[in-house]
């Protein structure tokens, strides 16, 4: 904030930053340990500080006031992640994404949030659970602005039907949808990639992935634990399988 904040003391040269995003996610630290987004990794970030309901309000709130505290004219935002169905956080005794946005909505200035509606499936084209999402998010914070921090649909793997022409469909109609419901921005993740992932996609794999895809989105939590329990062995892989999209967010370099 010293450095950006351009009240002439250890300023960087000719740049100063009036809009913070204080954190990523915060809402689902607990469970991104899972993927290896943040430490400690795997079940260990089950009972971790990331699963402290109030040790991450407390982060946040902290992170609100430093930058406010350095410059009262910035504004702030977080990235709410909104494609996890409430019911998984109160399986943990954990708000879900509206819960945490009303909760939340005096520790930033404009509400972000993520959208990737089209991460385990690639038909339908869930283009307007964008729109449909600031709609929900400007009404739970009582109508602070709302941007888009991240949303996006891959360009592959072809195995699992995305393609670039699928993407270029999702980008246009997300954007009007975003537009239409009031959003103030939408920043885009990513447009295409032409890499291939190594991991080798089954038409088992397809079949479960659309199976635990349905089952996760619709919020049936203890028939997904129940498939989770009698495919113990097949996890480590099926987690490759769900994250073979995360390529496809990027051009190859």
């Amino acid at each position: 904030m010293e450095r950006y904040d351009g009240d002439g003391y250890k300023d960087a040269d000719g740049m100063v930053i009036k809009y913070w995003q204080i954190e990523n996610e915060l809402n689902q630290a607990m469970f991104t340990t899972l993927y290896g987004w943040r430490e400690p990794t795997g079940t260990a970030g089950l009972t971790s500080l990331w699963a402290d309901w109030d040790f991450l309000t407390t982060l946040l709130d902290t992170l609100n006031r430093a930058v406010h505290d350095s410059d009262p004219t910035a504004l702030t935002t977080q990235n709410l992640h909104t494609d996890i169905p409430p019911e998984y956080n109160r399986l943990f005794g954990l708000p879900g994404w509206p819960a945490a946005a009303f909760q939340w909505r005096n520790s930033m200035d404009i509400v972000g949030f993520d959208a990737y509606p089209n991460y385990y499936y690639a038909d339908p084209i869930n283009s307007d659970t964008v729109g449909e999402r600031v709609d929900m998010l400007q009404e739970l914070s009582g109508g602070k602005p709302v941007i888009i921090m991240e949303s996006g649909y891959p360009a592959g793997p072809l195995e699992l039907g995305y393609t670039e022409e699928k993407q270029a469909q999702y980008l246009v109609d997300s954007v009007h949808s975003a537009v239409d419901a009031g959003a103030i921005g939408y920043i885009h993740f990513k447009l295409t990639s032409t890499y291939q992932p190594s991991i080798e996609v089954t038409e088992q794999d397809k079949e479960n992935l659309e199976l635990i895809g349905q089952l996760f989105e619709d919020g049936h939590v203890l028939a997904l634990l129940a498939w989770i329990a009698l495919h113990e062995d097949e996890i480590p892989h099926m987690i490759e399988v769900l994250q073979a999209v995360e390529p496809f967010w990027v051009p190859e370099l």
